[in-house]
């Protein structure tokens, strides 16, 4: 990591917000995609069960209709009637093969599929039957159509039932399926919790770990600053980075150097003014001591004169006695 701390304190602090971003733009896509993946899953369930069930039950309707209309047939004996209504259950039965389609588009499961194939195949026993019986309908033979209702109620029966068993199948998967998809709702949201617990913490720890990695060379920078100024200069500035904090502690160590240099001439220079100091000390004493002698001596020479001056006095005062005493005798 000596290449992160080596980087300048802007890119640090740029690098930690472009994490900071990177963390919360990563939890936004999976917060979307989750979302989208359970909205698919939610519009499936909606086409599966809901518009399928639907159309099922639409199904269900135009057979109904279809076998009361087919009874209507053999009632009447008017043919444009029964051409209209055997239109009608035409059309109508269009409507149902159409239902049925989309009804097994939507078909995922086996179990659904094998139900559905049953059903299908009955009713297509149904319709050979039911054409059967209209075509003896439009023929006005109504006795012998009615002669094969017995065959197509039983089929109309079994089929019935083959539309509650497919009715409750796809019902008992729904409820499968929508437990399933709340379930990973569920675990969606508790992973999206972790995911953002997660990734406050990296965010926080990888701010700590910036902010220490600034403030920790600061606060020795400024601890050998105050030793500077409370006049230790023999500071240890231990700051091993090359961004701008760690010039700055380069600084502080060629600042201290320099001081000690500039400290240590200053002390030689007053070692030096202290020895010339005390060799003129040393001087001044032995010269008052020369002088002391000297004026001792010109005490004794004055004191010499002095005599030699009473002495002088006394013989010039003999010499005039002598001579007055010369000019008496």
């Amino acid at each position: 990591m000596n290449w992160f701390k080596n980087m300048r304190i802007s890119v640090k602090l740029i690098s930690a917000f472009v994490v900071l971003s990177l963390f919360t733009g990563a939890m936004g896509v999976y917060g979307i995609l989750n979302m989208r993946n359970v909205d698919e899953k939610y519009t499936d369930l909606y086409m599966d069960y809901g518009v399928s069930l639907a159309n099922l039950g639409s199904v269900g309707i135009q057979f109904n209709w279809i076998e009361k209309s087919l009874r209507d047939m053999l009632r009447i004996e008017d043919l444009d009637a029964k051409q209209v209504m055997y239109e009608e259950i035409e059309t109508r039965s269009k409507a149902m093969s159409s239902d049925m389609a989309s009804f097994q588009a939507t078909l995922r499961k086996q179990e659904d599929k094998e139900v559905f194939e049953k059903l299908q195949n009955k009713l297509m026993q149904y319709k050979g039957v039911r054409d059967q019986v209209i075509e003896l309908a439009m023929t006005n033979q109504n006795e012998r159509g009615l002669q094969a209702l017995p065959q197509l109620d039983q089929m109309a029966s079994e089929a019935e039932e083959l539309f509650n068993q497919l009715f409750e199948v796809r019902r008992k998967n729904g409820g499968i399926e929508s437990d399933e998809l709340s379930e990973q709702t569920g675990t969606s949201t508790m992973t999206m919790i972790a995911v953002i617990i997660i990734a406050m913490g990296a965010v926080i720890l990888f701010g700590l770990y910036i902010s220490r990695m600034i403030s920790n060379p600061v606060r020795k920078l400024v601890h050998g600053a105050n030793q500077i100024a409370d006049g230790n200069l023999d500071v240890e500035i231990d700051v091993d980075t090359r961004d701008e904090i760690g010039k700055l502690a380069e600084a502080f160590r060629r600042m201290s150097d320099n001081l000690n240099e500039i400290m240590s001439n200053v002390q030689r220079a007053a070692e030096q003014v202290a020895a010339g100091s005390k060799q003129i000390s040393i001087s001044s004493v032995s010269l008052s001591q020369g002088a002391t002698e000297q004026a001792s001596s010109i005490e004794q020479l004055s004191a010499s004169i002095e005599e030699i001056a009473s002495q002088t006095r006394q013989n010039a005062e003999n010499s005039n006695e002598a001579n007055q005493l010369a000019e008496a005798a």
